[in-house]
């Protein structure tokens, strides 16, 4: 599987250090990234516990937290209540429960506890595609930068598990924005999901927590984490329709002065000369 890489014309130094960024989702140009709706602080599974009379581990997660001394024994006594009840006692103490919930506050804090956790990690954001126009427009210059070409079955892509970090996995589109109650903030299923509007993209995404960056953000660029991509990793690049001569220049001294980068292809993207295209020489 081949994946690619927008880059400006600013970025041409690349090859040099095959230093690349994992951005932060509130550095991304989807003010809906990684921002699920807020739909109240308690889930289905908790009202459906104390509706049936049980306190299971997300049920004893929302008294805790909503009352910081709550012990084993207020747990056991709560059971007590809930089997003494009647199901109707039940429904509506579940009822009063889900209500008591629901004010502002929790939204405040749900709020919080998402900003928090996505400072803490970086996105890699690829796609299948080498040939869009509108993403050499938007994250080549115009058509001024260049594509790099990766092998996304490298070991690189592929060192965590199923929703861990390190981890290259397709990106969702849909038309319904994710939701999540304060005590179901299950998160990676967020992080890959986008609305259908950005289908275009076919994007792929890796996570990575930004403690592990080989270079950290300095004072001229306070929010730039780059990780170390290996050499072969990479396969390929193209260098855009519009791009200058310098450019060219300086991708292919780059790739011919490192013998670990002797197997990377080098492409020019031109204008079709008629269809609204452009093809890969």
């Amino acid at each position: 599987m081949k994946l690619y890489k927008y880059f400006g014309d600013e970025r041409s130094d690349f090859f040099n250090h095959r230093l690349i960024r994992f951005t932060q989702p509130t550095a991304l140009n989807d003010p809906f990234e990684a921002l699920p709706s807020f739909n109240g602080a308690l889930d289905e599974d908790v009202i459906s516990d104390i509706k049936y009379g049980r306190v299971g581990n997300k049920t004893k997660k929302a008294i805790a937290t909503s009352d910081e001394s709550v012990t084993d024994s207020r747990v056991r006594e709560l059971r007590r209540k809930l089997k003494r009840m009647s199901n109707r006692e039940r429904a509506q103490f579940a009822e009063r429960m889900s209500a008591s919930y629901q004010h502002e506050g929790w939204e405040a804090r749900f709020k919080g506890k998402v900003s928090e956790y996505t400072k803490t990690i970086g996105m890699l954001c690829l796609s299948e595609k080498r040939e869009n126009l509108l993403m050499w427009s938007h994250y080549a210059n115009c058509h001024r930068g260049f594509v790099v070409e990766f092998n996304g079955d490298h070991q690189f892509f592929k060192r965590g598990t199923e929703n861990e970090y390190y981890n290259i996995k397709k990106v969702l589109y849909s038309k319904e924005r994710p939701s999540r109650s304060f005590f179901n903030m299950t998160y990676f299923d967020v992080l890959f999901t986008k609305s259908i509007d950005w289908s275009y993209e076919c994007e792929w995404r890796m996570i990575a927590p930004l403690a592990h960056a080989d270079k950290e953000p300095n004072q001229d660029n306070p929010l730039l984490y780059l990780f170390k991509v290996p050499a072969d990793c990479i396969t390929g690049v193209v260098i855009g329709a519009r791009s200058a001569q310098i450019l060219s220049d300086i991708i292919v001294r780059s790739i011919q002065s490192d013998a670990e980068l002797s197997h990377v292809s080098v492409n020019r993207a031109r204008v079709h000369e008629t269809d609204f295209a452009v093809s890969i020489e």
